[in-house]
């Protein structure tokens, strides 16, 4: 499970581009979004991974932080406030310079908002002892990792799991469940809730609380830059 496969999957639809392999598809800021029954519009934001750009449309390190840090104030916003980290444990791992990214865009104080999620874990379905040590491996060979979890940053699995029932260990979530939880946070009107997600590239997820009287029923929509600001 990709990351724009992990976005198709808590918006219940195929409007984003999904990759088979692990190169990424997208090349700006782009934003999805979907309306709960409570009134609160979720809003997912992908963005351009870190040290993956091609040739002819190559974008620095910086020029991407630059984007990211930006982002917020085109809503009027001030920040982020919210993290996903997603990866894999089938072997990718992440690049040397996102670990400074992340610690830079996210800082210690947003800590209590950060959970990790560590995906294919049903491609090891009826052996996750095996699964379990490249994910402990990362743990404990990563700075970063290792001080997520010295935080008691919560630590999630996922994966194409379908119909079937997960495994019994409150660890295994499907990704709709993974950005709910974040929903527990306090919600007041102004406020958005930004998921940061690591899975060989880094993305943007982005939470919004819109006007609960406006709202009817769920509904799924892909936004254009003009309707963020609604």
């Amino acid at each position: 499970m990709n990351i724009l496969q992990f976005i198709n999957s808590v918006c219940g639809s195929d409007e984003t581009l999904v990759s088979d392999g692990p190169l990424r598809c997208t090349r700006e800021v782009k934003a999805f979004a979907y309306k709960r029954p409570d009134g609160i519009k979720v809003i997912l934001v992908d963005t351009p991974g870190f040290g993956d750009g091609k040739e002819e449309d190559f974008k620095t390190d910086e020029e991407i932080f630059k984007m990211i840090a930006e982002f917020p104030g085109t809503l009027g916003r001030g920040g982020f406030s919210g993290v996903i980290l997603l990866q894999s444990i089938s072997g990718e791992t992440q690049k040397p310079g996102s670990v400074k990214m992340i610690q830079r865009l996210c800082g210690s104080e947003t800590m209590e908002n950060v959970v990790v999620v560590t995906t294919r874990w049903d491609e090891f379905c009826c052996d996750t002892e095996r699964a379990a040590d490249p994910e402990q491996r990362l743990v404990e060979s990563d700075q970063l990792w290792h001080d997520l979890h010295g935080a008691r940053v919560p630590f999630f699995r996922t994966g194409f799991f379908g119909d079937k029932a997960l495994p019994k260990d409150h660890r295994y979530q499907r990704p709709r469940a993974v950005v709910e939880s974040l929903l527990g946070l306090e919600i007041v009107p102004g406020r958005e809730l930004i998921l940061y997600v690591s899975f060989l590239q880094l993305r943007l997820f982005k939470f919004l609380e819109t006007d609960p009287r406006s709202v009817d029923a769920v509904s799924w929509e892909k936004l254009e830059p003009e309707s963020l600001h609604s």
